[in-house]
Order: C-alpha cells, then sequence, then structure tokens
C-alpha cells in the first residue's frame, strides 16, 4: 500500500470518528464543547445556536467502548469526561437521565484539586467481549494522575463466562474504579 493510500485511510477513518464524536456530544447537549448535531448537519430549521466559550473550560474528551449487551449481541458507547470549571466528571451514556454524569472525586485518593486537562481511553479486548475499561487521566496543580474505571467484567456463572455491565455508582464512592495514583509524564 502506497504512504498515500495509507494516510488516506487513517485520514477518513479519523474524519469519521470526529463526526460521530461531535454528533454525540452535540446530542448530550454539552453547551460549549462542540457545535450541536443539529448545526453540524447544516440544518437551517430557524433554531439558533450559540457556542459558550469561557477561559476555563470545558476540558472534553471522549472513548468509544464497545461492549457486549446479550450473548452474541455487541454495542457501543460513547463516554465522555470533562474538567469544566475544574471539577472532572465521566458521562456514562448507559445510566438513567439525571445520573449520566458522574463526578471523579469520588474516587479513591482524589485531592479535590483544580483539574485543568482530561482525558479518556477505552482498554479492552477487541470485539468487547471480556472486561472493558477506562483509563482517565487529569492534570492539576500537583501533578498528573490517573485512574481506570471497570465498565464491564466476565463472570463465570457455574463454568459459563458472562460479560456482565459494571455501571458507575450514582451514589458513594466509584467501587469500580482504581485509586488515583500520581503518574510521571
Amino acid at each position: 500500500m502506497s504512504g498515500s493510500a495509507s494516510h488516506a485511510g487513517v485520514s477518513g477513518r479519523l474524519l469519521t470518528w470526529v463526526v460521530a464524536a461531535t454528533m454525540a456530544c452535540g446530542a448530550v447537549g454539552m453547551s460549549g464543547a462542540t457545535a450541536s448535531a443539529h448545526a453540524a448537519t447544516e440544518s437551517t430549521a430557524g433554531t439558533a445556536h450559540k457556542q459558550v466559550n469561557r477561559l476555563d473550560g470545558p476540558g472534553l474528551d471522549s472513548a468509544f467502548v464497545p461492549l457486549t449487551t446479550a450473548p452474541g449481541i455487541l454495542e457501543g458507547y460513547v463516554f465522555l469526561v470533562t474538567a469544566d470549571r475544574g471539577h472532572p466528571r465521566v458521562y456514562d451514556p448507559r445510566a438513567a437521565a439525571g445520573q449520566r454524569w458522574v463526578s471523579l472525586r469520588r474516587i479513591e485518593n482524589s485531592q479535590g484539586g483544580y483539574v485543568t486537562n482530561i482525558s479518556i481511553a477505552s482498554e479492552g479486548l477487541l470485539g468487547g467481549a471480556g472486561v472493558q475499561d477506562l483509563l482517565i487521566r487529569a492534570r492539576t496543580a500537583a501533578g498528573l494522575y490517573e485512574t481506570r474505571c471497570t465498565v464491564q467484567e466476565v463472570l463465570d456463572v457455574v463454568g459459563i463466562p458472562t460479560d456482565t455491565a459494571v455501571p458507575f455508582p450514582p451514589t458513594g464512592d466509584l467501587t469500580n474504579c482504581d485509586p488515583w495514583e500520581a503518574i510521571t509524564p
């Protein structure tokens, strides 16, 4: 494969991902983070859209996570993180309305620092089977920290491996996440 053909394939996949992430972010009402899905499709239905820009945020990142929802059924979800006004949060699209944004300050070892940057990535087996984790990194004035949050795991039920969703608890400690740990860039 020639270098230009390879570059075109990568560019096409990246553009597809950017459009999907933009549409997903607009659909969940991330005012200020992206244009809305309505504006992204260039619809002129007369609705005014306003992008809000603030000096302190929001920081936003997303990760596509393939999850097994039933034997042989694979569904994809877009998880988001934000550091809007210094407060780190993760968006779990599987949760009930009103409980989708979860504070990451509820993870053990959180020092409550003002988060200036945040990122998220999916870790797990290709195809969605098995343990699926979100790797979340946050930068504060004190340094760079990371945690891993399990969103799906394999349970052995009487010798039958079963993929099971692991939700973010709506209250209390986030027991599906490892404690925040300082890392060296």
